[in-house]
C-alpha cells in the first residue's frame, strides 16, 4: 500500500464567496470540492448546503435545502457526479451536479 501527502498550499481568500441575501454558512463549511468546469462546491450547515461558486466566488445555484442533518463530506467524480456524506444524518447520497439524486444508501435519521 502507497501512501502520498499532498505538497498543495490553501490561502483563504477573505470575501470571495459572494453569498445572496439570506444565504449563508452559519459558520460551517464542512468540505469543498471542484468539478471539471472549475466550479466550487462548498457542502456547509448553513442555508443552502451544496453552495456552487464560479471561480470568482459568484453564487451560481444552492442546492439540498431542508435535506440534510448535518453535512460532513462531498466528492466530485470524473462525471462531476457528487457524493456526499451527513454524518448526524447516517447516509451517503449521490446526485447529479444539477442536483438530481441517484441514489442513497442510509436512511435519514436512523442507524444501521
Amino acid at each position: 500500500m502507497k501512501t502520498t501527502t499532498s505538497q498543495t498550499k490553501y490561502e483563504p481568500v477573505p470575501g470571495w464567496a459572494k453569498l445572496p441575501m439570506g444565504v449563508t454558512f452559519r459558520g460551517d463549511a464542512t468540505s469543498i470540492a471542484v468539478d471539471s468546469k472549475d466550479n466550487v462546491y462548498v457542502f456547509n450547515r448553513g442555508t443552502e448546503p451544496i453552495a456552487v461558486f464560479d471561480v470568482d466566488g459568484n453564487f451560481l445555484r444552492g442546492m439540498g435545502h431542508d435535506e440534510f442533518v448535518r453535512p460532513h463530506g462531498i466528492e466530485i467524480d470524473r462525471n462531476d457526479d457528487l457524493y456526499l456524506v451527513d454524518d448526524d444524518g447516517h447516509f451517503v447520497q449521490k446526485r447529479t451536479n444539477d442536483g438530481q439524486v441517484v441514489f442513497t444508501i442510509g436512511t435519514k435519521g436512523k442507524t444501521m
